[in-house]
């Protein structure tokens, strides 16, 4: 039952990113990798904020995890697109884009995290 709550977590969750990442690219342009980058941050967001709300709030059922943190997020989530994208960018000599989507994503998705636990927290936990 895990697996197959994985399975379908993982695909709600590339489908999920295939729109919101083409959506925010045409709203954007092709000249950075603005969807990978909102995907990467919100996913983040939603980890941190999901996993403290689980561990503090949820009553516990066995399938919440798989579902969202290592299936729809999982899905959802891509370290591999944002390596290639920023490979393509480097070898197309945009450095300074090259840096920013590697420096801006690491932090961006950092905080993310931390919003998140910080904002499932229970008050004065």
């Amino acid at each position: 039952m895990t697996l197959l709550t994985i399975f379908i977590g993982g695909g709600l969750g590339a489908v999920s990113r295939y729109l919101a990442g083409s959506w925010v690219n045409r709203l954007m342009g092709p000249e950075f990798p603005w969807g990978t980058l909102l995907v990467n941050v919100a996913g983040s967001f939603i980890i941190g904020f999901f996993l403290t709300w689980m561990e503090h709030r949820l009553p516990v059922f066995p399938y919440w995890r798989p579902l969202i943190a290592i299936g729809f997020l999982g899905g959802f989530t891509t370290f591999s697109s944002f390596s290639w994208e920023t490979v393509v960018l480097l070898r197309n000599g945009d450095y300074l884009l090259a840096a920013l989507n590697t420096g801006g994503s690491v932090l961006l998705c950092l905080t993310g995290v931390i919003l998140g636990i910080w904002l499932a927290r229970p008050a004065g936990g």
